[in-house]
């Protein structure tokens, strides 16, 4: 499990080794997540789907 920076994401060699790439769609305005709130977006939405 890998979290990239707001800026820059993941870098392309970080993505190749990836056996499955998610990102969150993000409302008109909002740029990026903090770490901690993209972090809790993901356990949350994996949490509801179990």
């Amino acid at each position: 499990l890998a979290f990239g920076s707001e800026r820059r994401g993941l870098s392309g060699a970080i993505l190749d080794r990836a056996d499955l790439v998610v990102g969150i769609p993000m409302r008109e305005g909002v740029s990026s997540l903090n770490l901690v709130t993209a972090v809790a977006v993901a356990l949350y939405t994996e949490r509801a789907r179990t």
